[in-house]
């Protein structure tokens, strides 16, 4: 089920970066075949012990198939190939250069299968003196201006975009530019190598403001030390008198009357160049259209202001804490649901879990949504070794145990390895529950 249905993927990538973009794939249908070291892509281990529960790994890896494989033994090539054949997308955001030095590069797997996306994303891009450098997602946030930016500028502390951002930003590129590659070999019938970086991706996320700095002001930028809504007025945050926040977007300015009737404030409309120069208002006017409004929205609690914006048709919206993002009771908890963006899954180790759904609709490839009825999962490290050694590429089971014998494809090892960490994942499931029901708990007594 899925636009992608049909679609093998040969995922040979780790951490965040590569899998966040296998992993769509993997929702939109694909049949994704991840190949991990003995020990498993390095991500599992990212929460801590054995039984630990690891949210970054279970979301980017749910619903994939895993096998292991040593890629650097000469009896793996042969496996190798033959994965090649069956796969339409190859994916690997190693260091550059790595596929090549294992002999696995585009030229030589082209040649085996030459209707493949072979699809690589480092970290600087492919080439230049960075292009073989290990990076990670704060690697390209330095290296891209974003760090400092966030922080408000050159003589400020940096501060990270938080989720991982370059991780996330650059698998979703990687993943569109794999779907473009796919559609291109859906006219010509041929593969072609797609290159992609997280610092590519991160830099193009800012093309905008990047632009703006360098063809305008020669390259100086914001140093104000504040973000850039506090620099606008369009784009406003407030504090109700119940504690809890408000945002409201007034880039028209009829949309900005309507706020200033809502708030009673109509005056705040006549200041001097507001309507002339909106929604950039001299910074007098600004600051005073700010100050003013703040005070009175500190007046009435939360759902006074978003009664009275939505009335009004002004953009708004409540901000949110995670909590609300998952209590049903709440007006913005119901919506996620509504729209299946928060959704209840029943994982096989770890029980119920309140998982982050699928964003989009397709009325005529709709997809599969394994969170009814059946477990969402990662997989095991190499749960499907013998299935796709011989349903998948065709060995037969002696020829397979043969595979596993000489380690080309190994037995999992390490504390992640399921047979070392089914009991531990059990009983991990049970805390995290008994300690979810207490927290929340203590919410529900807090708001009586």
């Amino acid at each position: 089920m899925g636009p992608l249905s049909g679609i093998h993927v040969l995922d040979l990538t780790t951490f965040i970066n590569g899998p966040s973009a296998t992993g769509q794939m993997c929702e939109a249908g694909a049949t994704v075949l991840k190949v991990e070291p003995r020990t498993g892509d390095a991500m599992r281990m990212s929460s801590g012990g054995a039984g630990t529960y690891s949210p970054q790994f279970e979301l980017l890896n749910r619903g994939k198939l895993s096998i292991t494989l040593d890629l650097k033994h000469p009896g793996a090539r042969a496996v190798f190939r033959r994965l090649v054949e069956w796969a339409d997308v190859l994916a690997e955001n190693f260091k550059t250069g790595t596929m090549e030095r294992l002999g696995l590069g585009y030229d030589v797997v082209a040649a085996w299968n030459p209707r493949l996306v072979y699809a690589s994303n480092s970290g600087f891009g492919p080439r230049g003196e960075w292009a073989e450098r290990p990076s990670y997602d704060g690697m390209a946030q330095a290296f891209t201006g974003a760090l400092l930016s966030n922080g408000g500028g050159p003589s400020h502390p940096p501060r990270p975009v938080g989720w991982t951002f370059s991780d996330v930003v650059g698998g979703n590129f990687f993943y569109s530019s794999i779907l473009a590659a796919l559609v291109a070999r859906g006219r010509t019938g041929k593969g072609q190598h797609v290159l992609c970086s997280q610092t590519g991706a991160t830099l193009y996320f800012q093309r905008a403001g990047l632009s703006e700095a360098l063809d305008l002001r020669g390259g100086d930028q914001n140093d104000s030390g504040k973000h850039d809504w506090e620099t606008f007025c369009f784009q406003q945050t407030h504090k109700a008198s119940d504690g809890r926040g408000i945002c409201v977007s007034v880039t028209k300015w009829d949309q900005f009357l309507r706020f200033l009737d809502a708030v009673g404030r109509p005056d705040l409309a006549t200041l001097r160049n507001a309507k002339e120069r909106w929604p950039v208002p001299p910074i007098a006017s600004r600051d005073t259209i700010i100050s003013e409004i703040k005070k009175v929205i500190a007046t009435q609690p939360l759902q006074h202001w978003i009664d009275a914006c939505v009335e009004r048709n002004v953009p708004c919206a409540p901000i949110s804490t995670y909590a609300d993002i998952g209590d049903a009771s709440t007006s913005v908890g119901r919506h996620m649901r509504e729209n299946e963006y928060i959704v209840d899954v029943q994982h096989r180790d770890y029980g119920a879990l309140r998982w982050v759904g699928l964003p989009t609709t397709f009325s005529e490839t709709p997809l599969r949504k394994p969170y009814i009825g059946e477990s969402w999962h990662g997989p095991y490290i190499g749960e499907h070794n013998r299935s796709v050694l011989v349903d998948t590429l065709g060995y037969t089971k002696a020829e397979a145990d043969e595979l596993i014998r000489k380690n080309i494809v190994p037995q999992p090892a390490g504390r992640r390895a399921i047979e070392h960490s089914l009991d531990a994942r059990l009983a991990y499931g049970e805390k995290m529950r008994a300690r979810r029901a207490k927290v929340e708990a203590t919410r529900g007594r807090s708001r009586l």
